[in-house]
């Protein structure tokens, strides 16, 4: 049993819902992850093959909007910013990460519909 603060959307506790459960034959596939509404965001499922790539960053290129919202989720402030500049796989920068990833495929998808929009003559 686990407890999710108040902030976290309907679609994110069903999404975690499926993740955190004991037995692994019950638990949601990778596929049925990447298909899930909270992960596609507007966009489309995330193609198989594609795995998000960490790679090391600076605490210059944190995203002080994305650590606020992990730290408001319950996180030590110091705590988190070690695990994301470490890439740990805890679960303080696997929010972080996930939130990264979250938010460039909205911006993508707002970009998208942007480059969609008839010119004007």
């Amino acid at each position: 049993q686990y407890d999710l603060p108040d902030n976290v959307s309907a679609e994110c506790r069903d999404l975690l819902g499926r993740i955190l459960v004991v037995d692994p034959e019950q638990r949601a596939t990778l596929d049925q992850i990447r298909t899930h509404p909270w992960v596609r965001g507007k966009g489309p499922p995330l193609p198989k093959a594609e795995v998000m790539s960490l790679g090391s960053i600076s605490i210059d290129e944190i995203d002080e909007k994305l650590l606020n919202i992990v730290i408001e989720s319950g996180y030590d402030r110091e705590t988190a910013i070690k695990a994301i500049l470490e890439n740990s796989y805890d679960d303080a920068a696997a929010t972080y990460f996930l939130l990264v990833d979250k938010s460039v495929r909205e911006m993508q998808s707002i970009n998208i519909k942007d480059e969609q929009k008839p010119t004007k003559i």
